[in-house]
């Protein structure tokens, strides 16, 4: 199935802004450097606000303990990219409660994505992605979400 991903009028180029939540998937693989080069653009566009929550923090604050990631990083490197997180993101307090995803772990996303009104959640997930749209946030693949960035001039 082909997704239009411009089929929203809003979706123009012109001063909206977008905001938008990164899956851990997506920064995990952003700071390994496993070819998200846009990625860094578009964080720093003054059209894009990054939506992360607690549960997300908590989420990646885990994921840096895997040794199989850790490898990565020195503990300075960690907590500078925390700081900057902290300094460039909207942390939304999440008050609703949702069952959509197949792995129960996801719903927190899905849960933040209704509740601050996301344009998209960027995401390797497959449970995730199949579901294409929740509310108003289109799900989708950093390397969508890259294309639509091109256009939109973001």
């Amino acid at each position: 199935m082909k997704l239009n991903l411009l089929e929203n009028n809003d979706m123009k180029k012109g001063n909206k802004s977008y905001k938008i939540i990164v899956d851990t998937n997506i920064w995990i693989s952003f700071l390994i450097g496993k070819n998200l080069k846009g990625l860094q653009y578009q964080l720093d566009s003054k059209f894009i606000k990054i939506i992360t929550c607690n549960e997300q923090l908590l989420e990646l604050s885990e994921v840096f303990k895997k040794p199989k990631i850790n490898k990565y990083f020195s503990e300075e490197q960690i907590v500078e990219f925390f700081e900057l997180l902290e300094e460039s993101s909207v942390n939304f307090a999440i008050s609703s409660s949702t069952n959509l995803c197949r792995d129960p772990k996801d719903n927190y996303l899905i849960s933040l994505a209704i509740d601050s009104q996301a344009d998209f959640l960027i995401t390797g997930d497959k449970d995730l992605l199949e579901l294409i749209k929740v509310g108003g946030t289109t799900i989708l693949k950093y390397s969508d979400f890259d294309k639509i960035g091109k256009i939109l001039e973001l």
